[in-house]
């Protein structure tokens, strides 16, 4: 699990280092919760029936190269989201947690992150058809940028998924001048 996985929060909203998510109280029932909703069946591939053990296995293995936090509102686990290698981001929401701008607000806070970083381009897959989360990202600044070329299974049918971007702001070149007109 990477150590250097930094805190980072806003006004209300506490993205918590995966290394200190089972400091939360009840963490793995909410994951499994979390993991067991109808919404997150559809739109995700995550085992169903979703189980304690599938909990224990995601707080414990953290692929290499993946930064991993848990959102945390009011001191209760929200959901998480992740930092992939090239820049990808996965994220998933509790769902008592959904409807308040959260995703939105983490998606702001890993990408400002990312960005610092030296990360350029960031990118999320949707399903083509999960429109709350498609709204989150748009929320968060990612752009449109069409549909990836292989469809992915859920659940017995097959979706597209949308790929959203966010590119970091360019810098000026050193030492340039701008003219004004």
């Amino acid at each position: 699990m990477p150590t250097n996985v930094p805190l980072l929060r806003d006004a209300e909203l506490t993205l918590l280092p995966w290394s200190d998510v089972d400091s939360l109280p009840g963490v793995r029932a909410d994951i499994v919760a979390t993991s067991n909703d109808p919404e997150m069946v559809r739109w995700t591939t995550v085992p169903h029936p979703y189980t304690g053990e599938h909990a224990n296995d995601f707080l414990t293995a953290v692929p290499d190269g993946v930064e991993r936090w848990a959102y945390v509102l009011d001191g209760r686990y929200a959901g998480s989201i992740e930092l992939r290698p090239g820049g990808v981001l996965g994220y998933s929401t509790a769902p008592w947690a959904r409807g308040k701008g959260l995703t939105t607000r983490a998606l702001r806070l890993v990408a400002a992150h990312a960005i610092a970083q030296g990360l350029r381009r960031l990118e999320l897959h949707i399903a083509e058809g999960n429109a709350a989360s498609r709204r989150a990202a748009e929320k968060a600044g990612f752009t449109y940028d069409g549909l990836l070329p292989d469809p992915v299974r859920l659940r017995g049918h097959e979706d597209t998924l949308a790929r959203y971007v966010l590119r970091a702001p360019e810098e000026p070149e050193p030492n340039s001048t701008s003219i004004a007109p």
